[in-house]
């Protein structure tokens, strides 16, 4: 079985640090692909690092995707659509990887202190669909933060066009408090999210200083996304 995490040794890419989101940075997964139709090019290459490759030197390629072929050899296909408006399938022996740089975003797609990916879809949408959304593109989901880092990185949105964007945080029936993992919040984040003493409201948003409670749950709203390009993403 061919383990995406391996293209990342063979092709030494760059280890992470504090920056703006590069464009050799690509998030990579086994089991997705893209149809032939959607490619811009199709051709035998040899193995999946020279599919991944050739899409790093492409500057019109925003993904790819390889498939085993005759003579070890594979298909490789590269695209101009990304995960947000190309179509993925699934095929369990093809492996498919695409430029988290490239993202339709509201902001400029950047890198965290945590070393996760962040940015924030142009669509609009209600909680679940915020959910679905950002958990179909490979290696994303509703943001969630663990840490007093990632609690300011929220901050650093909300002041830099994230302002009222979802978050995977959400009341329960019991009122216990629980990031979209199932992880309690403890008491000792409770700071980072104002008004949390307001039992009746369910949903919670980026704003400016902390995390907030949403008055208007009916309303859609902006959605922060918070990817991982490890092989073991959450």
């Amino acid at each position: 079985m061919r383990v995406p995490w391996l293209l990342w040794l063979v092709c030494l890419q760059t280890a992470r640090s504090i920056r703006p989101l590069g464009q050799m940075r690509f998030i990579i997964t086994q089991g997705k692909t893209f149809p032939s139709a959607e490619a811009s090019l199709v051709i035998t290459l040899p193995n999946d690092c020279k599919c991944k490759m050739r899409c790093l030197v492409s500057v019109d390629c925003v993904a790819w995707s390889s498939l085993p072929s005759s003579n070890d050899t594979v298909e490789c296909r590269l695209t101009e659509l990304g995960p947000q408006e190309g179509t993925l399938i699934d095929q369990n022996d093809a492996v498919y990887g695409f430029k988290p740089s490239r993202l339709k975003s509201r902001i400029t797609v950047f890198e965290g202190e945590d070393g996760l990916i962040y940015f924030i879809p142009l669509e609009d949408l209600r909680y679940e669909g915020a959910k679905k959304y950002c958990a179909s593109i490979p290696g994303f989901r509703l943001a969630i933060f663990k840490t007093k880092q990632q609690f300011q990185i929220g901050v650093d949105v909300g002041q830099n066009g994230g302002r009222g964007a979802f978050v995977d945080l959400r009341r329960t029936k019991t009122g216990e408090v629980v990031w979209g993992d199932g992880t309690i919040l403890p008491t000792s984040h409770y700071p980072f999210v104002a008004q949390i003493s307001k039992v009746h409201f369910t949903k919670f948003q980026i704003w400016t200083e902390s995390l907030d409670i949403i008055v208007n749950e009916s309303l859609q709203r902006k959605l922060l996304c918070q990817g991982n390009d490890g092989y073991n993403w959450w």
